[in-house]
């Protein structure tokens, strides 16, 4: 696979379509891939690595949420998608919140209720780092000299254009077992 993943020249399309936080795909770091999931909120925050201007304010944003963390404030934080406005939020906002989120809920759990609306606890952690530079920087130096396609799409929507010779990495949601 690494061969695969690492050759120069080769015009092999690495496809993840339940992205997820993209453990695989990152540690792999194909030349070319096609990367995706049906959650709207983790492909802003992916696309962000994309784009400069969105890249440098989701971490100013980051280090102001790391400054101002407190229960109080991931609480009021993890409301605001309870808002009519939330989607027409710039997309970095929708990322550093769903990354800070992550970093200071409950085990870095990711839940929904039936609303569609974050709904873990908190971690009750007395601080926390949502900005890491070290890693935030390779994965924008790796977004930017590498050929990605990021999209919110199905699966089978995503995979259509893969061909002989690509590779496709399906990890697929799980489920409880009944």
């Amino acid at each position: 696979m690494d061969k695969f993943v690492r050759s120069a020249g080769s015009n092999n399309v690495y496809y993840e379509p339940f992205l997820g936080g993209g453990a695989v795909f990152l540690n792999l770091k194909p030349n070319k891939a096609v990367i995706a999931d049906t959650n709207e909120e983790l492909i802003k925050s992916f696309k962000c690595f994309q784009d400069n201007d969105s890249y440098f304010r989701l971490i100013d944003q980051l280090i102001e949420y790391e400054e101002k963390h407190s229960e109080e404030f991931y609480y009021e934080l993890r409301a605001i998608d309870r808002r009519s406005d939330f989607n027409n939020l710039d997309d970095y906002l929708i990322a550093a919140r769903m990354i800070y989120l992550n970093k200071a809920c409950f085990n870095g759990l990711y839940r929904v209720n039936s609303n569609g609306y974050f709904n873990v606890p908190s971690g009750k952690k007395k601080n926390v780092r949502a900005y890491d530079k070290e890693n935030f920087d390779s994965i924008y130096d790796y977004f930017n000299s590498s050929d990605i396609t990021i999209k919110r799409d199905d699966y089978e929507k995503v995979v259509e254009s893969a061909k002989p010779g690509d590779f496709v990495y399906f990890d697929p949601p799980y489920d409880v077992l009944e």
